[in-house]
């Protein structure tokens, strides 16, 4: 279990507070660490990295072994400091059904989904079923919504996503993460890189969809590389994404205080953790003109959604 770090007052980085923006310094990018309730490592470096000012969101798989011990930390942390979202999963096989668990291969999921053999009442049950345990320990909605993996951009499970979201939350709907990889990135990772394939999964249409029901998403996303940087190469490449970031883009990231055992990127992780709670990473941003925000305050609700995405879920 996680114990909550002390709120930094010092270190603010132009977070927004209440339901306004703060001052505008420079662009504002939203910075997310992805994988909360995995294990307590990546939870004690997402509670820190908020308190440093250094993070301004968090995405939740709540069927993780520590979710439950570490999320009253978690929401004590990131009150009025960083939004809180749901990390859905249907490719890591914890908590899972035997249902989900047949689709716990990343390539098996795709391949289901594009050649339509993706059952619909299957994705849709692990979506409510995630929905319910986010909002049962955290007592409401959460801030936005993405994917393990990137699988809520998949045909079937993004259609069933956006359905639910407009069905069970009236009025503001939490923001969803689109991959659309940045004219920037790509220049760095090439046409055909690892951005683009993420990107070519489900981007521009699960941002369609989005926009055509009201839900705000963020401009691009930032933060795609293969996992095999040293601490010094990893810092580099943060400057290179945010120098070229533009507003409302969203970096993700992947910290963890520790080397966990039997973490297939354990090593990336703690390289992360160790950057991005430095000195160094922390001078650059305002050389950057970046102030690290939260999209759920930044970004803009997609004008004159239909009239029938705003039905509140009725009681059962």
């Amino acid at each position: 279990m996680v114990e909550a770090v002390p709120p930094l007052s010092s270190v603010r980085n132009g977070m927004a507070t209440g339901v306004g923006i703060a001052p505008r310094i420079g662009k504002r990018v939203g910075i997310c660490v992805d994988d909360f309730g995995l294990h307590a490592g990546i939870d004690a470096a997402a509670i820190e990295l908020i308190a440093l000012g250094r993070v301004s969101g968090v995405g939740c798989m709540v069927q993780g072994p520590s979710w439950r011990a570490d999320a009253a930390a978690l929401r004590a942390q990131a009150t009025g400091r960083a939004d809180i979202g749901l990390h859905l999963n249907l490719t890591e096989p914890i908590g899972a059904t035997t249902e989900e668990q047949a689709g716990a291969s990343l390539r098996g999921l795709i391949a289901r989904a594009y050649l339509g053999r993706l059952a619909h009442q299957t994705v849709h049950d692990a979506v409510l079923r995630q929905l319910d345990a986010f909002e049962n320990v955290m007592g409401c909605a959460p801030d936005f919504v993405d994917g393990h993996q990137h699988v809520h951009q998949l045909p079937v499970v993004r259609e069933v996503l956006i359905e639910e979201l407009c069905l069970r939350y009236a009025g503001v709907r939490p923001c969803l993460r689109v991959s659309s990889a940045s004219e920037h990135t790509l220049a760095i990772d090439g046409r055909f890189g690892k951005a683009r394939v993420i990107e070519a999964l489900g981007a521009s249409a699960l941002r369609q969809l989005a926009q055509a029901r009201g839900i705000r998403t963020n401009t691009s996303l930032i933060g795609v590389y293969d996992f095999a940087d040293d601490a010094a190469a990893y810092l580099v490449r943060l400057g290179t994404w945010l120098r070229g970031a533009a507003e409302g883009d969203l970096l993700m990231c992947h910290p963890s205080s520790r080397i966990e055992p039997g973490d297939s990127i354990a090593s990336a992780r703690y390289v992360e953790f160790g950057v991005l709670a430095g000195a160094e990473f922390g001078a650059m941003l305002p050389t950057l003109g970046v102030q690290v925000a939260r999209l759920s305050q930044v970004l803009v609700t997609p004008a004159s959604p239909p009239r029938n995405s705003s039905i509140a879920r009725t009681a059962p």
